[in-house]
């Protein structure tokens, strides 16, 4: 069965101040699409065309070249929404509740809906509603800032959800629990599917597809074994492979690429046993 397309972009260039003096090309002859009820990982050194390919994606970038399919809404909800690397900065409102019940309401909910869309949202990052509902987000720690702008996001029940870097300045413990939301946000109903930027190559592991970046240009794309098991492409992109993937290749380990840290455990326990 064929999988529906939530975007698709085809021979998409994009240039920031075009004609201009300025002028600084930013993306270069892509051609990607999104399948519905997938995770997917965009890498790549800085400067390589994340952010800019991401706010395509998200319907939030007019492209200068090629085109841009993007699938309905579901009624109520938005086609796709996005939160961005510094997500606090989208906080505005004088308390949480509000500021998480900000799309909803755009969207023309009752009070009765909105609400109850603002509690399951906060529930889905791991903030308690009756805890965290009337207080002022700027006085929240940036982990929980973080939380309060994905629930607003989460909150407009958009297919696609487009995360640029949001894990950025968090310690680890926190960045995998906003990730574990996130994969249970998308799991939730079918046909929701996730793309993020990160620079955490062991976080694009875990995605079902990795797009690699390159100079604006999209050097691969495929399964997280095929794209960050390449050393040398990887290379080629400025990048290094995670850590246990390099302890492997350099042990010859009969493993699958990109290694996690419990495969190689497994792999060298048994090669002392023998």
């Amino acid at each position: 069965m064929t999988v529906p397309d939530l975007v698709v972009l085809r021979d998409v260039s994009y240039t920031y101040n075009a004609g201009t003096a300025l002028m600084r090309p930013a993306l270069s002859s892509i051609n990607l699409s999104v399948p519905s009820g997938v995770t997917m990982a965009v890498v790549g050194a800085t400067a390589s065309g994340k952010s800019t390919l991401l706010q395509i994606l998200a319907g939030l970038i007019d492209v200068g070249e090629g085109t841009v399919t993007m699938a309905a809404a579901a009624p109520y909800g938005a086609a796709a929404a996005m939160v961005f690397q510094r997500a606090e900065a989208q906080l505005y409102c004088p308390t949480v509740r509000e500021d998480v019940g900000v799309g909803p309401t755009c969207l023309g909910l009752t009070s009765s809906l909105v609400e109850r869309r603002v509690d399951e949202a906060l529930r889905l990052v791991g903030m308690d509603p009756r805890e965290f509902g009337s207080r002022n987000p700027h006085r929240l720690s940036l982990g929980e800032q973080r939380r309060v702008a994905l629930a607003g996001v989460l909150a407009v029940e958009p297919r696609l959800l487009v995360l640029d870097e949001v894990g950025s300045g968090l310690d680890a413990g926190v960045r995998g629990d906003i990730m574990l939301s996130l994969r249970e946000w998308r799991e939730e109903i079918a046909g929701r599917s996730l793309v993020f930027s990160t620079h955490v190559l062991e976080e694009a592991a875990d995605a079902d597809r990795v797009v690699l970046l390159s100079a604006g240009r999209l050097l691969a794309e495929g399964s997280p074994e095929s794209v960050l098991g390449d050393a040398a492409t990887l290379e080629l992109a400025g990048l290094e492979p995670t850590l246990s993937t390099r302890v492997a290749l350099a042990l010859g380990a009969d493993l699958p690429c990109p290694v996690d840290a419990r495969s190689l455990r497994m792999w060298l326990q048994g090669r002392v046993q023998t």
